[in-house]
């Protein structure tokens, strides 16, 4: 027997983090959103961290191979690790439903 149409499953996936919170905010589902898409999070859904399950990325900067780093990727370079500091300062800062 078919299952009725409201509790029929179905996937989606997209790169484009603000459409996939404007489907959770049509009630269209749940998702599974990186931190780092969270930047501005709509004020009609709620973001829940999901105890015990984290899941962790190692983000690297990739360098020319036998080439001594010049000044402008020292400079880069630093930038970067400023960026990712500030990222962590951030993350602190959003609006997890408990």
């Amino acid at each position: 027997m078919p299952r009725p149409a409201s509790s029929r499953a179905f996937a989606f996936q997209s790169d484009d983090y603000a459409a996939i919170q404007g489907f959770i905010a049509a009630g269209v589902g749940v998702a599974l959103i990186p931190e780092l898409a969270l930047t501005s999070p709509r004020d009609d859904i709620v973001i829940r961290e999901l105890a015990g399950a984290v899941a962790h990325r190692r983000i690297v900067a990739a360098t020319l191979s036998g080439a001594g780093r010049g000044p402008a990727a020292q400079a880069m370079i630093e930038i970067l690790r400023e960026v990712a500091d500030e990222w962590a300062d951030r993350r602190r800062g959003l609006p997890l439903a408990v």
